[in-house]
């Protein structure tokens, strides 16, 4: 089984679905969570594709498994800060 998306609000179709590779297929046997894909997903976008500026609170992913639609799923952003130091002269 593979596992793919695609974002309708960035005018992206079924044509334009980025699967996961090959390690990531799926196992039939197993208990599938289609969550966790989206999230991963939703991790890999923001890192790679300008984070806030390109996939922001409520963005929608559509989820495809073997070329099926299954569902349109919301995402939510968490922001957490980073930090950083520096000496005091």
């Amino acid at each position: 089984m593979r596992v793919g998306y695609y974002i309708k609000d960035h005018g992206e179709t079924r044509a334009d679905v980025t699967y996961f590779d090959e390690d990531a297929k799926v196992d039939l046997a197993a208990p599938f969570d289609v969550e966790d894909f989206v999230v991963a997903a939703a991790q890999w976008e923001w890192d790679y594709n300008d984070g806030w500026e390109w996939l922001g609170e409520g963005a929608v992913f559509s989820m495809v498994v073997d070329d099926e639609d299954i569902g349109d799923f919301n995402i939510h952003v968490d922001v957490q800060p980073t930090f950083s130091s520096s000496r005091v002269k």
